[in-house]
């Protein structure tokens, strides 16, 4: 069933990974079939191929490989996969309420990320990407105050406002979460609530 796992929860707390029986053979040379199973809060989940890639939450899972030459079955192999929660940053958004119709061409976002994270930790050359849309960073800088375990790094995000608006068809208070990648594979989110409005300005006569 392979090695174990440690992989990074992106969105919503979950983690892809790919397993991989191609370990397994036949003495005989024969065609073998794959059956992975596991189980998530007491449903239990399969996949049969070779090296199926499933989605997993945070926490360790234990994985069982049995592999069948249509005769006999193996022994259950198992795995850990081991699915880490991405780091939770404080994010400020700004403008704190944003005009649907606004001339103001991009949203800022303002996250700070936990003591300790150093600033070349941080992936530069990946946007981070703003949710609900998924919209990519128009640009994006990181700066560090202090450095050791009192690091303390800022990321600064710009995103473009037409996108956004057309991501959150709904006026009101809306929830956003913007997420950046950490050297090693890992993840940093924040999650922010601005409201959006509709003013439509009209010129004098």
């Amino acid at each position: 069933a392979g090695e174990d796992q440690i992989v990074y929860s992106g969105v919503g707390g979950i983690g892809q990974v790919t397993l991989d029986g191609s370990g397994s053979t036949d003495p005989a040379g024969g065609e073998l079939t794959y059956i992975w199973t596991w189980t998530i809060d007491g449903q239990t989940y399969d996949a049969n191929s070779v090296s199926p890639t499933i989605d997993l939450p945070a926490g360790a899972h234990l994985i069982d490989l049995i592999v069948s030459n249509g005769i006999e079955d193996s022994v259950p192999d198992q795995v850990v996969v081991t699915v880490v929660e991405s780091v939770e940053s404080t994010l400020w958004l700004f403008p704190r309420v944003v005009n649907r119709y606004g001339y103001q061409p991009r949203i800022m976002a303002w996250l700070r990320l936990p003591k300790g994270i150093a600033k070349d930790q941080v992936k530069s050359d990946q946007a981070l990407l703003l949710y609900p849309g998924g919209i990519e960073a128009t640009s994006q800088q990181a700066i560090q105050l202090a450095r050791g375990d009192n690091a303390l790094t800022f990321v600064y995000a710009w995103f473009d406002r037409p996108e956004v608006m057309t991501a959150v068809p709904d006026n009101g208070k809306a929830e956003f979460r913007v997420v950046g990648a950490l050297e090693g594979g890992g993840y940093f989110h924040g999650t922010d609530t601005i409201m959006i409005v509709e003013w439509v300005y009209h010129a004098d006569h």
